[in-house]
């Protein structure tokens, strides 16, 4: 059996942390690769004990995929203002966006599911999402 020394898992029993500490071994890799490719891209990490605001990994919530998520400032710890949610409602469709730009099969938890909203990402897309699909016109400003 493997030290557990994450708190989150000192509530779970052996078995149930047995379970997340290897779907998270399982899951590291492309967890990294995300990592690289949202920091490739000049974002960066939420730190929930620095500034905050930026993109969340976790490798062991879901069995299938990695939980992607955006993450305001929240100044105030467990209260998320207006504005705040409002930016976390644009940047989880952009994160969906940004990944499989960059080749990851990624896709948004919809409404009325767990965790709702956040993105999933099942791995390295087959083939890549390259090039990048259009967003916007590509016509000149008044044509």
């Amino acid at each position: 059996m493997r030290t557990v020394t994450d708190p989150f898992l000192f509530a779970a029993s052996d078995d149930e942390a047995e379970h997340f500490v290897t779907r998270d071994e399982s899951r590291a890799e492309l967890a990294a690769d995300v990592r690289e490719a949202l920091e490739a891209g000049g974002f960066h990490r939420h730190d929930s004990y620095g500034p905050g605001g930026g993109f969340h990994i976790n490798a062991y919530i879901r069995d299938e995929a990695v939980l992607v998520a955006w993450t305001a400032r929240e100044a105030i710890p467990h209260v998320t203002s207006v504005l705040e949610r409002q930016v976390e409602l644009i940047m989880q469709p952009a994160l969906v966006a940004i990944l499989a730009t960059s080749g990851f099969d990624a896709r948004a938890i919809p409404d009325g599911e767990d965790d709702a909203g956040c993105v999933l990402v099942y791995g390295h897309a087959d083939p890549p999402a390259w090039p990048p699909r259009t967003f916007f016109s590509s016509s000149p400003v008044g044509a």
